[in-house]
């Protein structure tokens, strides 16, 4: 989890949060190993999700509409608006907040573990704000030699000069 901007382990009803080793405060930075992106390494292919009372960050209860591929709704959705994403009048530019992005929000889910936990995967899902950035930080990679990024260790961190979750 990232709220708060503070990382934290959840398990089912538990969170733990992460903490800088040897102290009780909150870690500013993990340094993890991204085993899997998904739906695509591609810029374009996000996840999505999308709640008829408005998204407020993280939430317990499910989405009205989800995809996990961003071609079309999961077969949870429980109130979906069209049959394929692209179709869609909630993933419109200009109909999110403000009349900035769209109301459906995207993002990516990257698998990753901790370097000496490699065994252990978790999700990490990186909000619309840091698309942009994991996007250029792929690219890095690939033109400095690096074709999969399971072969480098990641060091994820938080831009505090902004209100909103962005990911550095």
């Amino acid at each position: 989890s990232l709220k708060g901007k503070v990382f934290s382990l959840r398990d089912g009803d538990n969170t733990t949060i992460i903490n800088r080793p040897g102290t009780e405060e909150p870690a500013n930075a993990l340094e993890v190993v991204i085993l899997d992106i998904g739906p695509s390494s591609d810029r374009k292919v996000n996840a999505k999700v999308w709640y008829a009372s408005g998204y407020e960050g993280a939430r317990a209860d499910k989405p009205d509409c989800s995809s996990v591929d961003g071609v079309k709704p999961t077969t949870q959705s429980k109130n979906k608006q069209a049959e394929k994403c692209e179709l869609c009048p909630k993933n419109v530019w200009g109909t999110g907040d403000k009349g900035e992005g769209t109301e459906c929000r995207s993002s990516k889910r990257l698998a990753i573990a901790m370097p000496d936990k490699l065994d252990r995967p978790m999700l990490l899902v990186v909000p619309p704000t840091s698309l942009g950035g994991l996007g250029e930080y792929l690219q890095w990679l690939k033109k400095s030699g690096v074709q999969d990024s399971a072969h480098v260790i990641t060091k994820i961190s938080f831009d505090y000069t902004v209100a909103h979750q962005k990911l550095t």
